[in-house]
């Protein structure tokens, strides 16, 4: 059927793969000029530029559910280490089983810029495996054992959207939310 078993999303990120929402390939947009995609986009006032439908979906949560600004500089969310631990081992044989392949798969794409991620079903990240050369950026956006990336916090993203629609989807860098993850 092609749905996630419930509580359960994996990604995979490609942080050095850049698809742009405009049509200009290639154009990375600003934080302003993000918001004003955003805008346009869920008002179908867009001329341009389109998303798919799971991404405006998400868009208009971030906007109406969550009360979500595009350009929100604020610190990503972590749980503290006592919560990152009691939130393993509730799930400790799928985190276990996971580990396992995401290891095994993170050795087959070494070097490639991915990123392999295991969260819960609130969207913490339990597991993550990545690229040494993007360790630093990882930390600095959340995406750390503990990072939270429910859409409430992370607004649209792989991890958080596959979670609210309950699909397997994929996000690309331009249709997060949150311009800073752009």
């Amino acid at each position: 059927s092609g749905a996630i078993p419930q509580g359960v999303c994996r990604s995979l990120i490609r942080p050095r793969q850049v698809h742009n929402l405009s049509v200009r390939e290639g154009v990375m947009l600003t934080a302003g000029s993000h918001t004003r995609l955003v805008q346009s986009v869920i008002r179908g006032t867009a001329r341009t530029a389109s998303a798919p439908e799971h991404v405006k979906r998400s868009w208009l949560r971030c906007v109406d559910e969550y009360g979500l600004d595009p350009e929100s500089n604020g610190e990503p969310a972590v749980v503290s280490r006592q919560e990152l631990a009691a939130r393993k081992e509730q799930s400790l044989d799928l985190v276990t089983f996971a580990d396992t392949e995401m290891a095994h798969l993170h050795s087959q794409l070494d070097g490639s810029g991915h990123s392999i991620i295991l969260t819960d079903r609130d969207g913490v990240l339990l597991s993550y495996y990545g690229d040494p050369s993007f360790k630093g950026a990882a930390a600095r956006a959340g995406l750390v054992p503990g990072g939270v990336w429910s859409e409430r916090h992370g607004g649209t993203n792989g991890m958080g959207t596959c979670l609210a629609e309950r699909v397997p989807l994929i996000v690309h860098r331009e249709q997060h939310f949150l311009a800073r993850n752009t």
